[in-house]
């Protein structure tokens, strides 16, 4: 289930929703033919709702002096000088952090996806991203108890998805809802 974002009675910027793929678990068990795409998707999905999510927040911030509060007197007087703003203002400043954290997920999936980096000192370093799917068993006192389902390596040494993935992320996941 979707929930509203911001939650006004919390502190700004608390996250950490779940992505909302619109494909469900057992269709990514049963979708051999497009595996390695679909948990790239997720990884996609969850970057873009985490940016919408921020936008959502950024333009509470604007229109809503008591949230601004709980953001703390120094975080919140850009916010308080942009709601002084006409809309047309707010509206380019809001279109402006949108394009911003865009064009932030598209560099760091570079960074991902750009292979061995060389490091001072005769070092290099790479990065390996792995989704591991797991099927809701029961649960305990301590939490719930997961079964592995699947595991796929989505970026590492040898290949990526994520550079070409993007466009399709920004497509599909990066409608702004503010």
């Amino acid at each position: 289930m979707d929930q509203t974002f911001p939650d006004r009675s919390i502190k700004p910027f608390r996250m950490g929703r779940i992505p909302a793929y619109p494909v469900s678990g057992d269709q990514l068990v049963a979708d051999a033919e497009n595996r390695l795409q679909n948990h790239a998707d997720i990884f996609g999905c969850a970057l873009f709702q985490s940016r919408n999510d921020i936008l959502s927040t950024l333009a509470a911030l604007v229109e809503d002096e008591d949230y601004r509060t709980k953001f703390g007197k120094v975080n919140s007087q850009p916010f308080a000088a942009l709601a002084e703003l006409p809309p047309e203002s707010q509206a380019a400043a809001m279109k402006i952090a949108e394009l911003a954290m865009n064009r932030l997920i598209e560099a760091m999936v570079g960074q991902l996806a750009a292979g061995a980096r060389a490091l001072p000192g005769d070092y290099c370093v790479s990065y390996k991203l792995e989704a591991q799917l797991e099927k809701i068993t029961g649960a305990t006192t301590n939490g719930v108890k997961l079964k592995k389902v699947d595991k796929c390596t989505i970026l590492d040494a040898n290949q990526s998805v994520l550079p070409a993935s993007f466009n399709s992320w920004l497509q599909r996941f990066g409608k702004a809802t503010v």
